[in-house]
């Protein structure tokens, strides 16, 4: 989940397009130890007023476990690349060479 930086935490749940706020594996069923693989978000935190939000996991059904709470998280956007600086080098099969 993504909250606001201000008092009260809002809870951000579409963007300003809105669109959902986070995109990829947001939920998981584990026992102990969880990873949150590609996990997107799709805001920048310039739009914000502090620029930064808290990025929070917590449980669904277990209030006995504390959230963890990671503060300060910026997002930046994405560099836009030109034709000349291509964001990843095309792999030529043999047969081309």
């Amino acid at each position: 989940m993504l909250f606001t930086t201000e008092r009260p935490a809002k809870l951000l749940i579409n963007n300003t397009s809105g669109d959902k706020v986070m995109r990829g594996t947001t939920e998981v069923e584990a026992d102990s130890l969880i990873t949150f693989n590609n996990v997107v978000i799709k805001e920048v935190t310039s739009h914000f007023r502090h620029g930064c939000v808290f990025l929070v996991v917590a449980p669904i059904d277990a209030s006995y476990i504390q959230p963890l709470i990671i503060g300060n998280v910026v997002i930046k956007a994405r560099k836009v690349m030109t034709e000349g600086n291509p964001r990843k080098i095309p792999k030529h099969s043999e047969d081309e060479i």
